[in-house]
């Protein structure tokens, strides 16, 4: 089934609220414009309390894409937009101690992205959990 198959339905009814790639859903939450996906792609930043989260959305598939960042998808319409926006959110979110939340990782989804010398990795939030209470 196409996307327009399953959204325009939704459009048609008039049950959908478009909105922009940079909108504002509450304080706390908004959308990230996160290019290279599809037109459109955003990622949801998350800050409250005095804490950020960021929800990656179709930006980064798999955990080593953080040391690999070149490595993209064949579901990118523009690879190398793609690319720079990994480039962009992995320097920004690195040793930050902000929780990453991958949308298509494995479980565990959530972590942080490590740089340890001149190697990227992403340590799960139970990883870090459970070296913390040992």
């Amino acid at each position: 089934m196409t996307l327009g198959k399953c959204v325009q339905p939704i459009i048609d009814a008039r049950l959908a609220d478009l909105v922009e790639m940079d909108q504002v859903i509450t304080d706390e939450v908004r959308l990230v414009q996160a290019p290279g996906h599809t037109p459109g792609h955003v990622s949801v930043a998350i800050e409250s309390g005095g804490r950020t989260a960021f929800i990656t959305g179709d930006l980064i598939f798999d955990p080593v894409q953080w040391a690999e960042i070149e490595r993209g998808s064949d579901a990118h319409g523009d690879a190398a937009a793609a690319e720079s926006m990994r480039r962009h959110i992995r320097d920004r979110y690195t040793n930050s101690g902000h929780l990453i939340i991958g949308t298509h990782f494995a479980p565990p989804t959530a972590g942080h992205v490590i740089k340890d010398g001149e190697r990227w990795s992403f340590r799960s939030y139970v990883e870090a959990s459970q070296e913390a209470s040992s």
